[in-house]
């Protein structure tokens, strides 16, 4: 069941479980300039907040509320559904490994938290997001890295096949 509503942005608080760890300044900036001239075009999804029934917890659409905030908007389309954690940790991870400019470190984490839930095999997770077994395998395997060659990797220093045989 869904509801949409314009909520101020006072009235939301990002989602301590986005999988999405890094919001590039640049992108944000020009995404707020969009906003001040075409408004949000997409709603956010939001729920209330499990904590504070007087809060909503942003589920998906963490950029555009950032982005709204630097654009000094007062409020943002919401589409408001009834979620439990579980499937708001499902919806996060599938929404934010569809973008284009996941990265593959997320990517890892993502599928890793899936995992270790006990909800998701690996084949699960490859159908979730569309991919093969061996995509999911090597994202997976990055969580083998150290932490320095981690950080290098978010960092640009090396790319994924690098990472993939370093791992």
């Amino acid at each position: 069941m869904s509801q949409f509503k314009e909520l101020k942005l006072s009235e939301l608080v990002a989602s301590a479980t986005n999988p999405r760890t890094e919001f590039e300044e640049t992108s944000l900036n020009e995404l707020a300039e969009s906003i001040k001239s075409h408004g949000v075009l997409q709603p956010i999804i939001a729920r209330i907040h499990p904590d504070d029934s007087n809060k909503f917890e942003v589920v998906c659409g963490e950029r555009r509320f950032r982005a709204s905030k630097i654009a000094k908007m007062k409020t943002i389309p919401v589409s408001i559904r009834e979620l439990n954690d579980d499937e708001v940790f499902e919806i996060q991870i599938i929404e934010n490994l569809e973008r284009k400019d996941v990265h593959p470190m997320d990517e890892a984490v993502a599928f890793k938290r899936m995992l270790d839930s006990g909800k998701y095999t690996m084949e699960d997770i490859a159908a979730k997001v569309a991919k093969n077994l061996t995509f999911v395998a090597q994202r997976l395997k990055l969580n083998d890295l150290i932490p320095e060659l981690k950080e290098d990797l978010l960092k640009g220093e090396f790319g994924i096949g690098h990472a993939i045989l370093l791992s």
